[in-house]
């Protein structure tokens, strides 16, 4: 990572020691204008301004917005088999609605991947053939 040493007659972008991150902690400070920067713990103030991150470490770093796992496509295909009975099938638009609904962390892959395990008998044919032979 490398910032700009505040206080100190700088020659712009250095590297920051690895001996200083811990006691530094990231913040960004709005007002009027918005400062983001690397505050010293013991000081309680900025001692590096304008960091920059390599886009390797902050993807690593930060934490993924969904968990796509096997386990939501599991429960996403344990709800379609109680909402869904070959009487009364659904089309996979309604099934796919009524998922992303009632199940927690339902993302559309999950779906996709629960819909080509239902068995065919479950689902409403659509299109000029008519509903699917049993």
């Amino acid at each position: 990572m490398t910032a700009i040493r505040v206080g100190k007659s700088s020659d712009g972008q250095v590297t920051v020691p690895l001996a200083e991150f811990n006691g530094l902690i990231f913040r960004i400070a709005t007002g009027n204008r918005v400062l983001a920067g690397l505050w010293s713990r013991s000081q309680g103030s900025v001692v590096w301004s304008s960091p920059q991150f390599l886009r390797a470490d902050v993807i690593r770093a930060w934490p993924p917005k969904k968990k796509k796992t096997t386990a939501t496509a599991h429960a996403i295909l344990r709800h379609l088999r109680q909402i869904m009975a070959p009487e009364a099938p659904l089309t996979k638009l309604e099934a796919q609605r009524r998922c992303m609904a009632a199940v927690p962390h339902a993302y559309p892959e999950a779906f996709r991947k629960a819909w080509a395990e239902l068995a065919p008998s479950c689902k409403r044919g659509r299109g000029k053939h008519g509903p699917r032979a049993q």
